[in-house]
């Protein structure tokens, strides 16, 4: 690959203007070719209504465009994060153009096509495409990846993944956050000597700050974060120095707009709608994902994502209407009460009413009635005193069907 093309993949590729040519072009075929977004002709991206999964899936037909005859298409299937997977259509452009910033990306990490590369994956479907076969054993042969199944990571299998990543000597880790996280924990309480890759790239799940604090610890790297979604592709990723994620603003239009639909301040935190720029077979236009975020416009002459929250099911809410992020229940949990006492495996916190909260635990030791009593007091502070919270041990927690985990969850309706 020549330096000039190289320059441009690592390149953040384009300034605003450019993105408006891109809408521009996207809002137009929308207008003309998807039966959907005619009726809105001549509207500006603000009056157009957002699209739910729910949406996607129940006007499947007229949201395709009807130019499909004409394209080189496909049915592509969304993770399955928030429930069933939502179907949809993507064409050849769009996958080639994923491609590219994927490598972007990669790149910002030190990565070069080529190098050693090992993926921590834990979607199945991409798992059995990428392994299942003779030409996908090929096609990762040549590329010099190996992808490893976190799927029921045992003691024994995460023992031979640190053999792996010993002896491959990968120059990237690709990884689900949450097994990622559980890798590195256990690598620090078995002792293991850990010959460190030269980056560390989390993809898939919401990377807390406690999760890539441990991860470093332990791999001696710098880890950086990516966000994307099967429906619209690379969203954002973190460069070298920066802990912003740049919006690939080649490829999406992001919003983060509040419970009314209105556009978030810098610095303030709201839901995350994105419009796919380059997916013409079935145009995406303001598709809220389920995610919180906090967006930046003026920092840079970029805009980024300064922080990602989670998922909106991850936000649980108190009787009189508060919000209360993961994070503040995930850090009480998972970094207050696990500090020198390793008797919390995985946890996860559900709320099942506005006063009663379950929390489950994997125990790896005893614990102190003390803890528990914490945990209840530090959970009661922030739900009301009024909130009933319920512990549960149990052996297992399973992930959501994509593979990710969830922390926290809210099951209110």
């Amino acid at each position: 690959m020549t330096d000039p093309i190289r320059e441009i993949f690592k390149s953040f590729y384009l300034k605003t203007p450019f993105q408006g040519v891109s809408l521009e072009k996207m809002l137009q075929h929308a207008f003309e070719h998807v039966p959907f977004y005619k009726p809105y002709k001549g509207s500006n991206i603000a009056d157009l209504p957002f699209l739910s999964r729910e949406m996607l899936k129940n006007e499947f037909d007229n949201l395709k465009s009807d130019d499909l005859q004409s394209r080189n298409w496909f049915y592509k299937f969304s993770g399955g994060s928030t429930g069933e997977p939502v179907r949809l259509v993507q064409d050849t452009d769009y996958k080639k153009h994923q491609r590219v910033v994927t490598y972007r990306q990669k790149s910002w990490c030190g990565y070069e096509f080529g190098e050693p590369l090992i993926h921590l994956w834990g979607s199945m479907r991409d798992v059995k495409e990428s392994s299942g076969s003779l030409a996908g054993k090929m096609i990762n042969y040549l590329k010099n990846l190996k992808v490893l199944n976190v799927f029921m990571m045992t003691e024994e299998r995460m023992h031979e993944y640190i053999r792996i990543i010993n002896r491959f000597r990968p120059k990237l880790i690709v990884a689900y956050a949450q097994p990622a996280y559980e890798l590195a924990l256990f690598a620090e309480r078995e002792n293991l000597e850990i010959r460190p890759p030269a980056a560390f790239m989390s993809s898939a799940g919401t990377l807390y700050p406690f999760m890539k604090q441990k991860i470093e610890e332990v791999f001696l790297v710098p880890v950086y974060n990516r966000y994307g979604t099967r429906e619209v592709g690379n969203i954002a990723c973190s460069a070298a120095n920066h802990e912003e994620l740049r919006i690939s603003t080649d490829n999406v239009f992001v919003e983060v707009v509040n419970e009314h639909g209105e556009a978030c301040k810098d610095g303030e935190e709201g839901e995350v709608a994105v419009t796919g720029l380059v997916n013409f077979a079935m145009p995406l236009i303001r598709y809220k994902l389920g995610d919180r975020a906090v967006m930046n416009r003026s920092k840079y002459d970029f805009p980024v994502l300064e922080k990602l929250s989670g998922r909106v099911t991850d936000v649980l809410k108190t009787d009189d209407g508060a919000l209360i992020p993961a994070e503040y229940f995930i850090h009480i949990i998972g970094v207050v009460m696990n500090k020198g006492n390793s008797w919390i495996g995985r946890f996860q916190v559900i709320q099942k009413a506005p006063e009663k909260v379950e929390v489950n635990i994997i125990r790896i030791g005893e614990p102190d009635e003390t803890d528990l009593k914490l945990i209840r007091e530090n959970i009661r502070r922030v739900m009301g005193y009024g909130c009933k919270v319920n512990f549960n041990f149990v052996e297992e927690i399973p992930e959501l069907k994509s593979g990710k985990y969830s922390y926290v969850i809210n099951e209110m309706k």
